[in-house]
């Protein structure tokens, strides 16, 4: 049966709803499985586990088999996400406390330390009947490079917090995405793509797709920062301004306002809490000017190189079009 992408999020997520706890359940300590029981609930889909299974079903391999690199990819992202709120000082994230302001910052860490612990246990747990131990262990390697790169990307965003608007430029953001979310979503399509069964040249394009639906991804997570609406986005609004990340918008924000603008944006950076009306005239600002048609133009040349990689590969057609769905999505603002 020809599944659409809707269908294929919801058979996903309901799967991975019941594996999920399994994990966390196997730790003796009762007191600290609140704290991991509420990190594992911390995303409305699960983005890296789906491309982990359309890698594998675009090859002609049985998602089924993929189950533990799917389990594996989102506590690997349950645990980055904790550090991200530490790291953002994000107070809060869908409508509840963040990990680390309800339970400090140490346990935060801690918990984060043993969701990535539990990533790899379940990495390890791919059988050797369904593909071979070396396989197995260019996965883990790939894996583990995910985490490296993370965490680089992971500093370039500390770093750019630092410096002035007028240091830092595009070039600069699309590295540090390359690093994070990029490298993610390509990882999770290169391990689907394996464990399918692609031949290496698979493996290679859909990890180019990967990485620029990754980017793109996060080029749209970045824009949703100015939707004042915790209950629609699940995080914080505003915070990236008010932290003054080199994101995007903002770059482009400071790049091409009036000098009065600029200077009325950096009256803002002073503000411990920002008024409603604050946040009004600080999306005007970041949207006028062209500064949403720069964007999509960059999304769009991210969109034309991702399904650039795989357009005329041989790969399930069924597939494909949900992978240009995913494309077109991720490229929507």
């Amino acid at each position: 049966m020809v599944k659409d992408l809707n269908s294929i999020i919801d058979e996903t997520q309901k799967i991975l709803v019941s594996e999920i706890p399994t994990f966390i359940q196997k730790i003796e300590k009762a007191n600290i499985f609140p704290i991991l029981s509420m990190a594992v609930n911390a995303k409305k889909v699960y983005d890296r586990a789906l491309m982990v299974r359309l890698g594998c079903e675009s090859v002609g391999g049985n998602w089924i088999d993929t189950l533990p690199a799917m389990v594996a990819s989102e506590l690997r992202d349950f645990s980055v996400i904790v550090i991200d709120d530490i790291l953002d000082e994000s107070p809060r994230r869908r409508e509840n406390l963040t990990i680390q302001k309800k339970w400090g910052v140490k346990k935060a860490i801690i918990a984060s330390s043993i969701l990535e612990s539990m990533a790899i246990q379940a990495i390890l747990t791919i059988k050797d009947n369904i593909i071979c131990l070396e396989k197995i262990k260019g996965i883990v390697n790939i894996f583990e490079q995910i985490h490296q790169d993370i965490y680089v990307g992971q500093y370039l965003d500390i770093e750019y917090e630092l410096l002035d608007f007028n240091q830092v430029n595009e070039k600069q953001y699309l590295e540090m995405i390359e690093y994070t979310t990029g490298v993610q979503i390509s990882g999770c399509c290169k391990i689907g793509s394996i464990i399918g069964g692609g031949s290496n040249s698979d493996i290679e394009v859909l990890g180019k797709y990967g990485l620029y639906t990754g980017m793109a991804l996060q080029i749209r997570d970045d824009l949703i920062d100015y939707i004042d609406s915790e209950k629609e986005t699940w995080k914080t609004p505003f915070l990236d301004f008010s932290r003054k990340k080199k994101r995007l918008p903002l770059l482009l924000a400071m790049r091409n306002s009036s000098k009065t603008e600029k200077l009325f944006l950096q009256s803002l950076f002073k503000k411990k809490m920002l008024s409603k009306r604050d946040k009004e005239n600080i999306v005007h600002i970041v949207t006028k000017r062209g500064n949403l048609e720069a964007i999509k133009t960059i999304l769009e040349e991210l969109k034309n190189k991702a399904w650039s990689s795989i357009k005329s590969r041989q790969l399930n057609s069924s597939i494909k079009s949900v992978l240009k769905d995913v494309l077109e999505l991720s490229c929507n603002v």
